[in-house]
C-alpha cells in the first residue's frame, strides 16, 4: 500500500493509496468495507466534504480489523499506511481552508441534480 501511496515512477507524488486501501478492505471483508463506506458517507454529510470519506476509513480500519483479529502487529501496520494517507491527503485540508474545494452539496447541486 505504501507503494502506491508514494510510487516512485511519480517521483513519490500522486499515487493511488485510499484507492488500494479501499480495495484491500474490500477483497477481505465486503461487510467491514460497506460499514466504513456508510460512516464515511455520513461523515462526509455531515462536514460537508468528501475527504471524509477517506479519512474516516483511514482512521476506523485500523482498529477494526486489529480488533477482529486480535493483532497489535495488524494495528501497527495498518495506522502506518493510515497515517502515511492522511499525511498525502494535507493539500486537501489546506484547499478547504482556503475554500478552494468543493463541498459536497455543491458538487451535488451543481453535477448530479443540475442546478448549477
Amino acid at each position: 500500500m505504501i507503494g502506491h501511496i508514494f510510487p516512485f515512477y511519480l517521483h513519490f507524488k500522486g499515487g493511488k493509496g485510499i484507492a488500494s486501501l479501499a480495495g484491500f478492505i474490500l477483497a477481505t471483508d465486503w461487510k467491514c468495507f460497506s460499514f466504513l463506506l456508510i460512516v464515511g458517507g455520513i461523515a462526509a454529510v455531515i462536514v460537508n466534504y468528501g475527504c471524509a470519506i477517506s479519512f474516516s476509513a483511514a482512521s476506523l480500519f485500523p482498529v477494526i480489523c486489529s480488533v477482529k483479529l486480535q493483532s497489535v502487529a495488524a494495528f501497527a501496520i495498518l495506522t502506518v499506511c493510515s497515517v502515511a494517507i492522511i499525511y498525502k491527503h494535507m493539500d486537501n485540508i489546506q484547499k478547504i481552508r482556503a475554500h478552494k474545494e468543493m463541498p459536497i452539496r455543491q458538487f451535488l447541486g451543481n453535477y448530479i441534480f443540475g442546478r448549477g
